[in-house]
């Protein structure tokens, strides 16, 4: 057998241990379509900033800095032609903007690029598909700039307390300290 027919193999067989309604059912691999999804946050969000590249030509400094915020999502419902339906599943999201508001438990809606992780595109390369599976994540939602809105701040929890508690102490140590030592703690903590 080809090495399509086996991954389509594999792909089958994981579906049939899915709920009838978690999102890794709507989407087929290779995949991508809008969607407006509702559910919570659940995982810390992650904020990446990529500096600005200086650009070729004048070299004048054009560009700008990148940010980007990534959580994981508990889907709870999305929006079909017929409206809201229940829905279920891990989402790895990926949003093109800095929200540093954002706490696990927020309840959120969001509207945009919803697929399945690729595999590894180059020989040797990262395996997202596996490496976002191994953790429980079927589907990604990619969401451009006010592609995301709270709707629900979420409520106390141990998870919302460490997380405002990190902030804070990442935000002491970067006053405090050299980057290169911020790096260091920051990666112990």
């Amino acid at each position: 057998p080809s090495n399509s027919s086996a991954a389509s193999d594999v792909y089958k067989r994981q579906l049939r241990t899915k709920p009838r309604n978690d999102l890794a059912r709507t989407i087929r691999p290779g995949q991508r379509v809008f969607a407006r999804l509702r559910g919570t946050i659940a995982s810390e969000p992650h904020l990446q900033v990529l500096p600005p590249q200086e650009l070729s030509g004048d070299s004048t400094w054009l560009a700008v800095p990148e940010y980007r915020t990534r959580f994981r999502l508990r889907a709870a419902e999305i929006l079909t032609a017929k409206g809201w339906r229940r829905t279920c599943g891990i989402v790895h999201v990926v949003l093109y903007d800095a929200r540093p508001d954002l706490l696990p438990g927020d309840e959120i809606e969001a509207i945009g690029k919803l697929g399945r992780p690729s595999g590894a595109r180059n020989p040797g390369g990262l395996d997202m598909a596996t490496f976002m599976r191994r953790r429980g994540v079927a589907v990604v939602l990619l969401l451009q700039r006010g592609g995301l809105r709270r709707v629900v701040p979420g409520g106390p929890s141990l998870a919302r307390l460490a997380a405002k508690a990190r902030r804070a102490l990442n935000r002491r140590l970067a006053e405090n300290l050299d980057r290169a030592s911020v790096a260091m703690l920051r990666a112990l903590l």
